[in-house]
This record gives C-alpha cells, sequence and structure tokens, in this order.
C-alpha cells in the first residue's frame, strides 16, 4: 500500500472537545473488531483487531523533547494518504521517543516496550496527552460498519511492544486504555483496546522533511512609484463601531479584458477609520499606524499575516502586504511577497481625488514606499458581526496565475498531515474538516 510521509502530525481540539455523543456506546461493542484474545492478548473484554498494515516515520526531534520521534500506526483496513480511514476498520497512530539519531541511514523501529505518560525527555515513552498546542499526537480511529463516519478515542495508558522475529520480522503490540469526550466535554473511559501487527516493516525518514513556505519574502526595497488604479471594498464592524476599507492598489497594467500585461506589484491594504454607515472616503484622512494583529481602532491598518486554513485546506493571506508580479513562459503570476508589519501612511484630499503616500516596512526589513492618487469606486460589501468574516472577492483583472516559481498555495503533490479539526457536533454526529 502506498503511503507518503506525515509531514505535521497531531489531532487538533478546537471546539466542544471531541464527542463521540451522549448515547454511544465505547469501541468494544461498537463492531469493527474482535472481542476476546483474537491475536491481541488474553483479557476478553478487550476490543481487539490484527492489523493488516503498518507505517512508521522518523522525524528527529520534532515535537522538541530532544527525543527522536517515530510515528507508527498499526491499520486493520484502508487509510488514505493522509493516513485517515477511507471505510470500516480499525486504525491506531501512536508517536513513541526513542534516542535522537545522528544518522539516518537504515532506519529501523528500536525494540522495546514504550509506556504512555512517561516522561517526555525519556526513551520508550509514547506521547499521548495535549501537547503545547493543544494537539493530540497519539488517537484510535474506529469506523464502525454501515456507519458514515469514523470515531475517535485517546490514549489513557498502556503500552507499545516491538520486538523483532525469526526471520527480521516485526510483532507489534499496542494494548492500551482509551476514552472520548461526551458532548459536555467530560472524559468517558471507553475500554481496553489491543491491536496487534506481524510482519516486515519499513521506516520512512521524514526527519528532513521540510513544509514549503507559502511565500518568498522580497530581497530588496520595493518602491511602487505614483499609482492610480485602485479597487476598493467597504465593511461596517457592528461590534466595533468601525469602518474597514480593503483596497488592492495596482502598479501594473491590464488589457482590454482586465488580463495583467505587464511586470509589477500589488499593494493590498487594509484600514479601519471610525464608524460610518455607508462607505465614505472623507474618512480616510491623517496618519494610519500599523496595528497589533487582530485588534482593530480606527487610523490604523492591520499588519500583514500568512496561516494555513484547515477549512479552506489553503493558506490565507491577511492584513497588509505586496506582492509581486513576474512574467513566466504562461503569461504573469505572483512572484515574491512582502508583509507590511511596521511604518504608516498619511492620507489626505484633493477636491474629488483621496491621496495617499506609503511608508511601510516588510517583516524582513525591506521599505516600501509609494504613492496613490485617484477617485476609488467604493463597493459596500455590508455590515459584519466579526472582522475575519468578510470574504473579498476581487475583480476579474485579479486572476492572476495562482502557480508561479514562489506559489502561494501547498504545491499539489505535497503530502502533510495538520490534524483534524472538530468546528461543530450535532446530535450524535460529528463534522470533520480533514485537511
Amino acid at each position: 500500500m502506498k503511503k507518503v510521509f506525515y509531514l505535521l502530525f497531531g489531532l487538533v481540539l478546537t471546539m466542544g472537545m471531541m464527542s463521540c455523543g451522549g448515547d454511544d456506546p465505547d469501541p468494544r461493542w461498537n463492531g469493527g473488531g474482535n472481542h476476546g484474545g483474537g491475536g491481541g492478548g488474553n483479557n476478553n473484554d478487550a476490543y481487539t483487531f490484527t492489523a493488516n498494515d503498518l507505517w512508521a516515520g522518523y522525524y528527529g526531534d520534532h515535537l522538541g523533547y530532544g527525543t527522536g520521534v517515530y510515528l507508527v500506526q498499526l491499520t486493520q483496513g484502508t487509510v488514505d494518504d493522509q493516513g485517515n480511514l477511507t471505510g470500516t476498520g480499525n486504525s491506531i497512530m501512536l508517536a513513541i521517543s526513542n534516542k535522537l539519531l545522528s544518522n539516518t541511514n537504515n532506519l529501523t523501529l528500536p525494540e522495546g516496550t514504550y509506556k504512555a505518560n512517561g516522561n517526555k525527555k525519556q526513551s520508550y515513552t509514547i506521547y499521548n496527552g495535549l501537547n503545547d498546542d493543544d494537539q493530540y499526537n497519539s488517537w484510535l480511529e474506529v469506523w464502525v460498519k454501515n456507519e458514515k463516519e469514523s470515531e475517535l478515542y485517546f490514549i489513557d495508558s498502556g503500552t507499545l511492544t516491538i520486538e523483532k522475529t525469526s526471520g527480521g520480522k516485526y510483532k507489534i503490540t499496542a494494548d492500551v486504555d482509551v476514552f472520548y469526550y461526551d458532548n459536555n466535554d467530560k472524559e468517558v473511559d471507553a475500554g481496553e483496546v489491543i491491536a496487534t501487527y506481524t510482519g516486515n516493516v519499513n521506516v520512512e525518514d521524514c526527519s528532513t522533511a521540510v513544509v514549503e513556505d507559502p511565500y518568498e519574502p522580497l530581497t530588496t526595497n520595493v518602491n511602487l512609484g505614483n499609482m492610480t488604479d485602485m479597487d476598493c471594498y467597504f465593511y461596517r464592524f457592528k461590534e466595533s463601531l468601525l469602518g474597514n476599507y480593503f483596497m488592492r492598489i495596482y502598479d501594473v497594467t491590464f488589457d482590454k479584458n482586465n488580463n495583467v500585461n505587464s511586470e509589477g506589484y500589488i499593494l493590498t491594504l487594509d484600514l479601519c477609520t471610525d464608524y460610518s454607515s455607508e462607505p465614505d472616503l472623507n474618512m480616510i484622512n491623517g496618519e494610519f499606524k500599523v496595528a497589533v494583529l487582530d485588534e482593530f481602532e480606527e487610523n490604523s491598518f492591520q499588519p500583514g499575516y500568512v496561516y494555513f486554513d484547515d477549512e479552506e485546506n489553503d493558506y490565507v493571506w491577511w492584513g497588509t502586504y505586496v506582492d509581486e508580479i513576474i512574467k513566466t513562459s504562461d503569461g504573469y503570476a505572483y512572484g515574491r511577497a512582502g508583509l507590511i508589519t511596521g511604518g504608516k501612511f498619511t492620507a489626505s484630499h484633493d477636491g474629488d481625488d483621496l491621496i495617499l503616500q506609503f511608508d511601510f516596512i516588510t517583516e524582513n526589513g525591506k521599505k516600501v514606499n509609494g504613492s496613490y492618487r485617484g477617485k476609488p469606486t467604493v463597493k459596500d460589501e455590508g455590515s459584519l458581526d466579526w472582522a475575519k468574516a468578510r470574504k473579498i472577492k476581487g475583480e476579474s483583472k485579479y486572476n492572476i496565475m495562482p502557480f508561479a516559481k514562489y506559489g502561494k498555495r501547498t504545491p499539489a503533490k505535497q503530502s502533510r498531515r495538520t490534524g483534524i479539526s472538530v468546528r461543530q457536533a450535532q446530535g450524535n454526529a460529528l463534522l470533520f474538516v480533514q485537511p
């Protein structure tokens, strides 16, 4: 079975914790495994299964404890390239520790017994608790026959035993106690689970795998010149009583079909003014300074920030930043970028003209200067209770090629595991967002 590197691993609890529903039984009576013995031990009350597949990867000091971290997955059934069950079956994922390696040639799984709730900085520990990012690095996934989705359980205690048999094969046994969270975020004991695997094991080297950055920073100062072209969107922040203007200002030219036909830059500016019931460019006046990220106040602008959004399964760009537009063999595309994290701009008016003068600093200390003068048409996007609920839809001329030498999007062939985020629960059914 084809496997991929799980470059990042961890299961994120973001809302309502993990719940199997108030009336759901524990996995011993939920189907999908054997009950008692079953090649997993002599405990007749245990939920047992025999794995038909095992995947293992070595991540180096991935968790920052000074140990060599291995990810081991025992699966009964099939999983997708992200390690999630694709149908009825069972899968247990365990992050374990051993010595940090200086040489990753000829990787093998170190033999021995690994214990849950051990010292994070010692070898032979199962990392089963929540980490500093509120993530579980070890868990059990059960997909019951005739159900539409799987259920997830967490490791309370137990062991993982790894031993070699004659002929160089492995015998691996996970014997753990698991629990889940009910709809009131209370832990519910779900009993003992025993999973076994016998066969060959190949350990992938994930210690040097790098998740590609979503952009390449600017390496030089940028002079945007005197710009005259802008798209402008207006929002009313009802809760904070502020006006928000989201601008895209162009140092590129367009053909008659609004397609980019020159190299240059696009400046995205995210600013706040005092409240007004409708767009009023006269509110944009005076000096505007950079705000603290996600703090909104009049006469300020949001700093640039890039983060990975699990729902969109893509990088999201926020605040104020400048994009380089480059020419490629296929047309024009995004190049390098600069997140604006310092500096200021000033606004004034001359008749109907809005005049903006920029004096910005990027995250890596590069200067971005320039000006805008013109009579922008402002599109009223209405009222919002929360700033990040904004949905910006650019004009057609903004549809520049998304893939470039320094593309903003995650490469299509790049594999990554960022965890599963629980967004909401409806009755006994969990809605998962899987990257």
